[in-house]
């Protein structure tokens, strides 16, 4: 670990401790914006990480490593790299200061994924915030995204950052929060509620009746409007939770495919923010909220079920 100077977080402000993982990449840069934009609810502490890859030998390199000039080199490389990764991780964390946060910065070397799971389950943070790809798309296309790894197997939030739509002023502004009508929302509605993430901001609260938008047979009539009646119930309570906890609540109920009417809804009310529940995994199903996280064009954050 490499240890930056730290100062006060700003009197007054609800807690959150918040995971930077960095790379100093232009998405990197966008998650770190993020952290220091966030509005009323200010981080009291960020830990920001950069993982250093391990070496050549990774790669599966056939390298006769046993020979003490081949073993020096890979570990120059090694050090190298960590030391690279401190910098980064360092760099990071000051410019974080300046905007009044606590802040360690730490370097840590392996797998990326693996590295950051390991620190989630140590540190326990409130929120966890990646970019939304790292340095290469072919290494992405090749051994999959870090921010994926990390939304689909991380027990806290992971906001996955994307480039706010604004230049200035408290992020998010707009918000979407998805309901899509099981225990996981709960969940994913009281974080929001205790961690005050949507203080001041526009909230749309969107459920979602899976299936065609088109008109319904007069024969299911009955059944359609029971089922509307049953979503708007859940949309209610979940509004009811949220009411004072955000600026101006709206609810909303859509039909269609899922992940097309979120995406529609995010572009008409310009959100920056995607909210979604990662309900328990379920055999040959992918949960909408990996499949936002990879498809939105704003910043998408998941918040795992209990």
């Amino acid at each position: 670990m490499t240890d930056v100077r730290t100062s006060d977080a700003a009197s007054g402000r609800l807690p959150l401790r918040v995971l930077l993982a960095t790379d100093d990449s232009e998405p990197a840069r966008a998650a770190e914006t993020w952290v220091a934009r966030l509005g009323p609810v200010r981080p009291t502490a960020v830990d920001v990480v950069c993982v250093a890859a391990r070496g050549l030998t990774r790669f599966g390199w056939a390298m006769q490593t046993y020979r003490a000039a081949v073993k020096a080199a890979l570990e120059e490389v090694r050090a190298s790299a960590l030391l690279s990764a401190e910098s980064i991780a360092n760099d990071a964390g000051e410019r974080l200061q300046e905007s009044g946060l606590r802040v360690r910065a730490w370097a840590r070397q392996g797998e990326a994924a693996e590295e950051l799971l390991e620190m989630i389950e140590e540190v326990r943070p409130d929120l966890v915030v990646v970019g939304s790809r790292g340095r290469s798309a072919l290494a992405e296309m090749l051994l999959g995204s870090v921010s994926h790894q990390l939304v689909v197997h991380s027990v806290r939030p992971v906001l996955v950052a994307r480039p706010p739509a604004t230049a200035a002023g408290d992020l998010p502004s707009r918000a979407l929060v998805v309901a899509c009508g099981d225990r996981a929302d709960e969940t994913a509605t009281a974080w929001l509620a205790d961690s005050g993430l949507l203080t001041g901001s526009e909230t749309v609260v969107l459920g979602l009746l899976e299936g065609p938008a088109a008109e319904v047979p007069a024969s299911l009539v009955e059944l359609d409007d029971e089922l509307r009646r049953a979503a708007e119930d859940r949309l209610g309570a979940t509004a009811a939770a949220l009411r004072g906890r955000t600026g101006r609540l709206d609810v909303q109920l859509g039909a269609g495919h899922p992940l097309e009417e979120v995406l529609a809804w995010s572009r008409r009310g310009e959100i920056d923010l995607i909210v979604v529940a990662r309900p328990a995994a379920r055999p040959g199903r992918r949960a909408i909220a990996e499949e936002l996280a990879r498809h939105a064009s704003c910043s998408v954050l998941v918040v795992p079920s209990r």
